[in-house]
């Protein structure tokens, strides 16, 4: 029913702003039509309440009904308009979504996805409320009085984290930071604000490994999150990180056979864990904190290559596949393609978190993002979802939702 509902409401919006010049054009000629035949009448208008009698009252002259008409088409059409516009920016994403959904996400995710994005096992948990804007790091707040999670089966727990001591280098058991709360916002407003809790690395393996491996617990946890927006599982809170550079090229990396998760795969562009070191000198900068550190640790890249004007945060984001909640982000450097490949040569050692790169154009992310095109890279889980909310926010959802239609009758 919201499905249908929706299709409507989009056609009646584009019905409108079709034709809405044409009704005001219509409208005002035959109003000012009947202005200039009342005043220069044979009839002296000698009032005010003359002059609305002879447009508007019907006691007379029954076929003024056409002047309520003509002048209720024009209001009604504008309010209209205005309305369908404000709901727009909450369901811009339904189009895109709709027209794949079943061929590109994940059947875990399917279920949960109505006007939201998602791409593969990633799902939007709170988008930004104008998505050509993005959030500026700057309006991102954390919540200062952080509490401490704590894992509701501590017997289950304790005998995982006994039998994974060794192999998961427990004795090295450090911070991690997950949200508590589905974060709100809306159109108006363009501040985000970021419950935090501190949980163990120990804690968030628990999870993965053992708890969220029930998909009866799995589908709870996610419900929970879209419904009573309360994050019930531990994770570690991360900046998938899009990198544009100034001559307009994506960075992607080839994440190196050596970490933890999804060795070999190509990234778009980096990620990185929110870390205590985000925290020093003020808590309200810890993402601008985290874009920093991102870019100086994994990039080599220093405030003179960047601003933090040109550094956004597009989504917050589930990674289904882990059950991890993520920030995605992009940022515009100061600096070319050329110039950043130059960086990374010298900068990048043989044992680094990435040991390859490539860069693409903007045509080229959209042929990697159509399903009926061969990858040229296996892409990291999450990237396709950055790619498509680099697109929308780059050219509007509406060039995307076009290029997406395309896709489907090619």
């Amino acid at each position: 029913m919201r499905t249908r509902m929706n299709s409507q409401l989009f056609l009646l919006r584009k019905f409108l702003l079709k034709y809405r010049v044409n009704v005001y054009q219509i409208s005002l000629s035959y109003l000012t039509g009947r202005f200039v035949n009342e005043v220069s009448g044979k009839d002296k208008i000698q009032s005010l309440a003359d002059f609305w009698a002879a447009l508007f009252s019907m006691r007379n002259a029954p076929l003024n009904v056409l002047t309520w008409i003509a002048l209720g088409l024009c209001i009604l059409t504008y309010i209209c308009i205005l309305l369908l516009n404000r709901w727009r920016r909450n369901n811009n994403d339904f189009y895109i979504i709709q027209q794949i959904k079943e061929r590109v996400i994940a059947p875990d995710i399917l279920e949960f996805v109505t006007n939201q994005t998602a791409w593969g096992s990633c799902l939007t948990l709170q988008k930004t409320p104008n998505a050509k804007q993005g959030w500026d790091v700057q309006d991102i707040r954390i919540n200062e009085n952080m509490l401490t999670y704590t894992v509701k089966d501590q017997i289950g727990y304790n005998e995982f984290y006994t039998a994974n001591f060794d192999a998961y280098r427990f004795f090295n058991d450090g911070t991690k930071f997950m949200l508590s709360k589905n974060p709100a916002s809306t159109i108006d407003t363009f501040t985000l604000s970021l419950d935090l809790e501190k949980c163990k690395f120990s804690e968030v393996q628990y999870y993965k490994e053992v708890v969220v491996k029930d998909e009866v617990v799995k589908h709870e946890l996610i419900d929970s999150m879209l419904t009573s927006l309360d994050i019930e599982f531990p994770h570690s809170l991360c900046l998938h990180l899009i990198v544009v550079t100034k001559d307009k090229k994506i960075l992607l990396t080839k994440r190196s056979s050596k970490v933890r998760y999804h060795p070999s795969t190509w990234s778009v562009s980096l990620e990185e864990q929110f870390d205590e070191k985000d925290l020093q000198n003020t808590v309200s900068r810890g993402i601008m904190n985290l874009f920093s550190r991102a870019l100086s640790e994994e990039l080599g890249l220093s405030n003179e290559h960047y601003s933090f004007s040109n550094c956004k945060v597009l989504s917050v984001f589930l990674e289904g596949d882990i059950m991890n909640v993520s920030l995605c982000g992009v940022v515009h450097l100061e600096i070319d393609s050329i110039e950043l490949d130059q960086m990374l040569k010298v900068r990048v050692p043989p044992d680094y978190e990435f040991d390859k790169w490539a860069f693409l154009t903007w045509d080229e992310l959209k042929k990697e993002l159509n399903p009926d095109i061969l990858d040229t890279y296996e892409y990291h889980p999450s990237s396709k979802y950055r790619m498509l909310m680099a697109l929308i926010y780059t050219f509007g959802t509406w060039q995307i939702t076009d290029d997406i239609k395309n896709w489907e009758r090619d």
